[in-house]
């Protein structure tokens, strides 16, 4: 089950991010896995990785958006600067729905496909993704 096995992210940390297509497994060592594996010592600590993709899944996060709405918050959220970079071997959010998403909320904003990236870009293309922040950073 989904939360068998995220309830586990002390141990299961790896074999999930692999699941969703991580791709960079070069970088892994004792090191790499302790730093992931840290955030999540118990099953209570992993409530949010446990819901996160519950909450998108089952649509528990749509009243969050529409109270947005209500509140005419959402113009705010649109006009900060904006910019995709998604790797496009992503197993987790399908890219083309990612991507027509953050087309739909930023018309015209820059989008970067990263092709040999999965859902953990900045693992699998740190060089790439560091450049892209800073030059995000610069710009705005």
């Amino acid at each position: 089950t989904l939360e068998g096995i995220l309830g586990e992210l002390n141990s299961t940390i790896l074999s999930v991010m692999k699941m969703i297509n991580f791709t960079n497994t070069k970088v892994i060592d004792e090191n790499w896995i302790r730093a992931y594996s840290s955030a999540f010592p118990n099953r209570k600590s992993c409530v949010g990785a446990i819901n996160f993709p519950l909450d998108a899944l089952l649509g528990r996060i749509i009243p969050y958006i529409v109270e947005c709405l209500k509140e005419g918050k959402l113009d705010l959220f649109l006009e900060k600067p904006a910019e995709l970079v998604y790797g496009m071997k992503d197993n987790a959010i399908d890219p083309d729905y990612a991507i027509k998403d953050f087309k739909s909320l930023f018309p015209g904003k820059k989008i970067t496909l990263l092709k040999n990236a999965g859902h953990f870009s900045q693992e699998d293309e740190p060089e790439k993704i560091i450049s892209l922040i800073k030059s995000f950073v610069n710009k705005n």
